[in-house]
């Protein structure tokens, strides 16, 4: 994405939703959701969509199925890397990515994955993963995201995991980030206004790409079904205006929290949260860091855009 995005509008929404069709709680059929991205990028809104998100484990699916021609743009969750034998798991899925050397329209330029298993994470472990995952890419520009396990609570504390990880980016020519998880089918896996302010602080503090992923399924914070669940406008929104300087660390919970979705408004000219304002460019190089979330569904997050009158 160019910092010299047309408009504050832009700047916000491009390429932000990543197409996480595949998993809960859409879980759609790898063909009916290949049907779906083409139709999402071949949109009046193609703008707004990002990577196309598979397990690499599902990837001779992918293969199999894909439409001949259809270039797709991938994030491949590296699934294999499991708690129990987590580098053996990671080289498996690393290999797998061989399968897609033959396919030119289909790019991988995104990995996604669990921090490996244990009370603190090493950044010697995670650079050495880093480094097997840039030789495999043979140069190819790479982005690697490592979630931050949550469940009730943060496993490690995001200050120690946001070290670690910008003490491995510093290092390597890969981009190195991490992944927050807002959500998913138990109250559990939500974490709290507090905690994901304490995410959004500590990647700007130790200057940490980021993307999201879950439980970002509307704009603004509110109650859908059993769930209180984030908005994606929210936590953009917040850690935007803190990139820009255009408010203080102690009011990023506001933001998080905020409810009221006329406390928000997205023009070509700036976005803005009540008092705070910040403008296109500021809007774009703030993305550079705040890169996107994964959402299982492209038109509920932009019909409820349009209805804010959000998408022009």
């Amino acid at each position: 994405m160019s910092i010299l995005a047309p408009s504050a509008r832009t700047a916000l929404l491009e390429h932000l939703i990543d197409d996480a069709s595949l998993f809960p709680p859409a879980k759609l059929p790898m063909r009916d959701s290949l049907i779906a991205h083409r139709r999402d990028r071949e949109s009046a809104y193609a703008f707004v969509a990002g990577r196309y998100v598979v397990p690499a484990s599902r990837l001779p699916e992918l293969l199999a199925q894909r439409e001949p021609g259809l270039a797709l743009r991938l994030a491949v969750i590296l699934d294999g890397a499991s708690a129990t034998d987590w580098e053996r798991g990671f080289a498996h899925d690393i290999d797998r990515l061989g399968e897609l050397a033959d396919v030119p329209e289909v790019v991988v330029d995104a990995l996604e994955l669990r921090v490996p298993p244990g009370e603190e994470i090493e950044p010697a472990r995670i650079a050495r993963a880093v480094a097997t995952a840039e030789a495999h890419a043979a140069g190819a520009p790479l982005a690697m995201w490592f979630e931050l396990p949550y469940d009730g609570g943060w496993r490690i504390a995001p200050d120690q995991a946001l070290a670690a990880l910008a003490e491995v980016n510093a290092g390597t020519t890969a981009r190195v980030g991490a992944k927050l998880r807002c959500g998913g089918l138990e109250t559990r896996f939500f974490p709290t206004v507090e905690e994901v302010a304490s995410f959004v602080i500590g990647a700007q503090a130790y200057h940490v790409p980021w993307k999201a992923t879950a439980g970002l399924h509307h704009p603004v914070r509110g109650k859908q079904g059993a769930f209180v669940m984030h908005g994606f406008l929210n936590l953009f929104v917040a850690a935007i205006a803190l990139n820009a300087g255009a408010i203080e660390a102690e009011r990023i919970t506001q933001v998080i929290a905020e409810t009221d979705p006329r406390a928000f408004s997205v023009d070509g000219r700036q976005i803005a949260w009540r008092d705070v304002r910040i403008d296109a460019a500021s809007v774009a190089q703030a993305r550079l860091q705040a890169t996107s979330y994964g959402s299982c569904s492209f038109s509920e997050p932009v019909i409820d855009l349009l209805r804010a009158g959000m998408l022009g």
